[in-house]
């Protein structure tokens, strides 16, 4: 769960390590515990649920996005 990425994630990332992304894309959070739940470790791999929705015939690829902005809130008006 991407919650629990925290705990795994903290060890070996700092705040400031995860706000770049290896794609260049930039993540904002306010609250630096939860960047941990945004980083690209805290989800599966994109090519593995593609790859398995094209599979099961649920979906066609017709293009491919690079992420430039991630805008992590916990709900709270900015």
């Amino acid at each position: 769960m991407r919650t629990e990425c925290k705990g795994r994630l903290s060890h070996r990332y700092t705040p400031a390590q995860l706000s770049r992304t290896d794609l260049g894309s930039r993540v904002i959070c306010a609250n630096k515990q939860l960047i941990y739940e945004e980083a690209p470790q805290s989800y599966k791999s994109i090519e593995t649920v593609i790859d398995s929705l094209c599979g099961a015939g649920l979906i066609t690829v017709v293009a491919r996005l690079k992420p430039l902005l991630t805008y992590k809130t916990s709900g709270e008006y900015c």
